[in-house]
């Protein structure tokens, strides 16, 4: 793509606290051109500079980007990536510009949203107190489950007013690549690739979205403990400016299962892709074999779904 001169779609939260579609370049995303000599992609490596946030070990990003040419300091972006389907199960039978992706996201997603975050108020700790300390310094059980769900509207509310707080300042969080087929078919379509970039602070809004909007309120559910979670290692960064991460996703799994995060399908994510880039993709299946390069499709792991599509049409590289 940034050889092509095309931008990914970038997904922002407005001072409205409406996600909006808006293009990144891939240096911007990046942070260094990305064919630099100097640039280095480091896969499931720590972003160093959110350690100074962590109490404990920092959580591993999907992909750090560094800039070689300054070796004290050369770490630039930490990006989490979700490889995605289109259509998923929940649209592959409506029209096809009605086609979106399911995504599901690790605890790891939510820690490294909240000190991505917290990383926009490092010099604004107090304002970022001022806004938490008046519900969630008021004597509570944070690990009780009814208490915390009672809770759960205001914790949305003071969230809400952290984000719009720190709307100028939002940074690339995730990458969310998009590869699409022929209906359920594993057959690529035609124009099959391209790529969405969410911003941290549009991330954390649709997190706020998926509650509530969801079919049940009425209980507590893995995407309203993800706000709670988020809310807590906020609230102690503003008061301590450290974050536990392993002790918060620990101890407040509000008996359900700590696997995974939150989902979003793509009845759901498709009010926030939807355009000519998720209806008609900008890249053709004829150019993996200008991304895929010296034969790595056969190095391939056939039992990924990806993977194995690309495996099983070997012309794409004839």
């Amino acid at each position: 793509m940034n050889s092509r001169n095309i931008n990914p779609i970038y997904l922002k939260m407005g001072g409205d606290h409406e996600i909006f579609q808006d293009t990144i370049s891939v240096t911007e995303l990046f942070g260094i051109e990305p064919t630099s000599p100097n640039a280095y992609f480091s896969f499931e490596d720590a972003y160093v500079p959110l350690q100074r946030f962590v109490q404990g070990q920092l959580p591993r990003a999907d992909l750090v980007t560094m800039d070689k040419s300054t070796p004290e300091t050369p770490w630039k972006r930490g990006l989490e990536i979700k490889l995605t389907a289109l259509p998923d199960n929940t649209t592959y039978n409506l029209s096809e510009d009605k086609y979106s992706c399911e995504m599901v996201f690790r605890p790891t997603a939510i820690v490294h949203l909240a000190l991505s975050i917290s990383d926009l108020f490092s010099n604004r700790r107090t304002e970022l107190l001022s806004l938490l300390a008046p519900i969630c310094s008021t004597t509570f059980n944070w690990r009780d489950k009814n208490e915390m769900f009672q809770r759960n509207e205001s914790f949305i509310q003071i969230l809400r007013s952290v984000l719009l707080l720190g709307v100028d300042n939002q940074e690339p969080f995730v990458i969310q690549p998009i590869w699409k087929t022929k209906g359920k078919k594993a057959v690529l379509a035609d124009n099959c690739l391209d790529v969405f970039v969410w911003a941290n602070l549009a991330f954390a809004k649709m997190l706020i979205d998926q509650v509530e909007e969801g079919a049940s309120r009425r209980a507590m559910s893995r995407t309203i403990r993800c706000i709670i979670w988020l809310v807590r290692m906020l609230y102690d960064f503003g008061h301590t400016g450290l974050i536990n991460p392993s002790l918060i996703t620990s101890e407040m799994a509000y008996e359900l299962q700590t696997d995974k995060a939150f989902s979003v399908n793509g009845l759901s994510s498709w009010r926030y892709l939807h355009g000519p880039a998720l209806t008609e993709p900008r890249i053709n299946k004829n150019d993996i074999r200008n991304i895929i390069l010296g034969g790595g499709q056969n190095l391939l792991s056939p039992e990924r779904r990806f993977d194995a599509i690309i495996v099983n049409t070997p012309e794409l590289f004839d």
